[in-house]
């Protein structure tokens, strides 16, 4: 039950202190300047220990639970410049508001002023542009991120966006090389001034390795032997192992001929050794000469796996060497196996001598 103490301080003004109490539920306890607001308090406390949906740190502000995960959870992690980015957005957005007071409809809210809010244009003196589906899901998901752990520190029991539906996301591009453009991409990389770019594109094509996979490779992490590299702490978290076609371990080896003391990297970069080359340049300009328009370096990822769906390649082994998280990345590339997989029906129809 809730009790209420009535206080005066030096200057003669009252305060009210509140406490509720349940058997097995640690005390509840909070001051007011009013009484009627202190009640209200004490009644919905109490409602909420009986029901199971009141936490200890429930009254700390979103804002204290971001600060806590990110200096708690955020150093080492992946993409943590841009989760820091998101957060400092929910931060100032919601920050003032208590774990307690924090529900779906609060965040369904922001999610929408978020989803029309403008962000700057990507060309000087462009139009804003709005944020895409998958932005705005990104955000949600990093607050949730935050408001399970507070569950976990038992400061809620519930995190309130659980389960909340995401945002419709576009398909996303789907750039491959024909064969024509992949010949004259490659003849353009190995004219280049720059002595890594034909290597490391045809890593990227064969292997359909990130570009800062490809590019962070370092030579403990390549077996000329088994023709096998392996790429670490992937952006899934984990390693993977990809074989090498024997073009590309002839490159290597002829690379690992000429040893650097000062890194292991396979690509290093001119003024930093410690830190990978950036190619960015060298490849928009190949491209350019091999008159290859609309592709990105990551679009060497989507070219390797048209290649693979070529060759015969299931679902599962794209995304097996791609290193997909879940199948439904992978479903992506599900028409490029349609032919395989009507070959298949038609095996399986000619067997059973179904027509």
């Amino acid at each position: 039950m809730a009790t209420i103490t009535k206080r005066k301080n030096g200057s003669g003004e009252f305060s009210y202190q509140v406490k509720v109490r349940q058997d097995g539920k640690p005390t509840a306890t909070r001051t007011f300047t009013k009484l009627a607001p202190g009640k209200a308090w004490g009644a919905a406390t109490e409602a909420a220990m009986r029901d199971g949906t009141y936490a200890v740190g429930s009254g700390r502000t979103l804002a204290a639970a971001i600060d806590t995960y990110t200096a708690v959870k955020l150093p080492g992690m992946k993409d943590a410049r841009m989760k820091a980015v998101h957060l400092a957005w929910w931060r100032g957005r919601l920050g003032k508001t208590r774990l307690r007071d924090l529900n779906r409809h609060r965040v369904a809210l922001a999610l929408d002023d978020l989803a029309t809010e403008p962000r700057a244009p990507k060309k000087e003196n462009g139009a804003p542009l709005p944020r895409a589906g998958a932005t705005v899901n990104r955000y949600k998901a990093n607050l949730s991120a935050v408001l399970s752990f507070a569950v976990a520190n038992d400061w809620l029991t519930a995190n309130p966006v659980r389960g909340m539906e995401n945002r419709l996301e576009s398909k996303g591009r789907e750039r491959f090389l024909t064969p024509d453009e992949r010949a004259r991409l490659l003849a353009e990389a190995k004219a280049s001034l720059s002595a890594d770019l034909y290597l490391a594109v045809a890593v990227s094509l064969s292997t359909g390795g990130r570009q800062g996979e490809v590019l962070g490779l370092r030579w403990p992490h390549v077996d000329l032997i088994k023709g096998v590299v392996t790429f670490m702490d992937t952006k899934n978290g984990s390693n993977r192992s990809v074989p090498l076609v024997p073009a590309v371990v002839e490159l290597l080896r002829e690379r690992r001929r000429v040893v650097r003391l000062d890194t292991d990297l396979v690509f290093p970069g001119k003024k930093n050794p410690k830190e990978p080359i950036d190619l960015r340049v060298g490849f928009r300009a190949a491209c350019a000469r091999a008159a290859i328009t609309g592709f990105r370096w990551h679009d060497q990822r989507h070219s390797a796996a048209s290649a693979m769906a070529d060759m015969g390649a299931s679902l599962l082994d794209i995304g097996t060497v791609l290193g997909h998280r879940s199948q439904q990345t992978t479903k992506r590339y599900a028409h490029l196996t349609d032919s395989r997989l009507r070959d298949l029906v038609e095996r399986a129809a000619a067997q059973h001598r179904v027509s």
